[in-house]
């Protein structure tokens, strides 16, 4: 195996129990909406049969056209949208794939974006401040960091990252790029390491103000937001969703939309007279949210904090 092939490897997280709960059928069209490199899609496709179809979304084009190459012995059966998965309405209007029935959202960040230094992800990787997923994005974590204000900067870091000392942080940066501006990641955590970041807790903190850029930069939570209510909308009756989340934001998001649908606000006032709550509008398929098994943890490190939840509309 070569390096760049070494850098592209990716285990697909609760793939089990994905494929359980989705009880993929014969002629399913089945949405993954971070197609990534097509760990869980490939498995997908095994079950599909001839009329079925899996429509891939991503928008990482590099990670696009990887999966393609290990998906090509399903040509014809899958669909490639270089978008996000919040713009589903147009692309049913576009592509005209029809209405779809099964829908996997895979919301962790797939593998080479953390082990190739070049995408500015990692704090353990020298690389440029960028954690664009899409490169014709014009906002990266360089553009953040040396650009905002402080009171943004806070709010950024205190919001999507949950970090306690969010305000000190963004002082911090705020004056440290007077001196010049962050480039690098290892050039911005050392600027920032002696003031404001835990011995004790080095890694934790710094892969949390790492998070929250990210989600900065790509809008991670109100592309979500938005994209739950799009893929419920066009969802087939019956048709079945499957969220894996990877942090508490993510997972808070997902739940109280499920929620929602669940115990929805009645609006007819004749039946509000009995009830503030109509029928649910979805099914939980499962008692208890669904974790990685201490092996999947074990053998797959990335997967620890992973958390699914599927549910089925009405």
């Amino acid at each position: 195996m070569n390096q760049s092939e070494s850098k592209l490897q990716h285990q697909p997280v609760l793939l089990d129990k994905v494929l359980e709960y989705l009880d993929i059928q014969d002629n399913d069209v089945v949405l993954d909406c971070t197609l990534g490199l097509g760990g869980h899609a490939s498995n997908i496709l095994k079950k599909l049969g001839f009329g079925g179809k899996l429509i891939g979304f991503d928008l990482d084009n590099r990670n696009m056209q990887e999966a393609r190459k290990r998906l090509k012995k399903y040509e014809g059966k899958v669909l490639y949208v270089n978008d996000s998965y919040d713009q589903i309405e147009h692309y049913l209007k576009v592509l005209k794939f029809g209405p779809y029935n099964k829908v996997l959202m895979d919301l962790g960040v797939s593998s080479p974006h953390f082990d190739v230094a070049e995408y500015g992800f990692s704090f353990q990787k020298n690389g440029p401040l960028d954690m664009r997923f899409n490169k014709d994005n014009k906002v990266n974590a360089g553009l953040i960091l040396n650009k905002l204000p402080e009171e943004k900067l806070a709010e950024i870091f205190f919001n999507f990252g949950e970090i306690s000392n969010a305000k000190k942080l963004a002082a911090t940066i705020v004056a440290k790029r007077l001196d010049g501006p962050f480039v690098y990641t290892h050039d911005f955590v050392e600027r920032i390491e002696k003031e404001c970041v835990p011995f004790k807790e080095r890694n934790r903190y710094l892969s949390c103000v790492f998070q929250a850029l990210r989600i900065a930069v790509n809008d991670e939570l109100n592309v979500l937001t938005k994209g739950l209510k799009k893929l419920y909308s066009n969802l087939s009756r019956n048709g079945i969703i499957a969220v894996i989340s990877y942090h508490s934001l993510e997972d808070r998001i997902v739940k109280n939309f499920i929620n929602d649908l669940m115990r929805p606000v009645e609006t007819s006032p004749e039946k509000a007279l009995k009830s503030l709550h109509a029928e649910p509008k979805v099914e939980m398929l499962h008692k208890k949210i669904i974790v990685p098994s201490k092996e999947e943890s074990e053998n797959n490190p990335r997967a620890r904090s992973a958390k699914l939840r599927v549910f089925k509309k009405l």
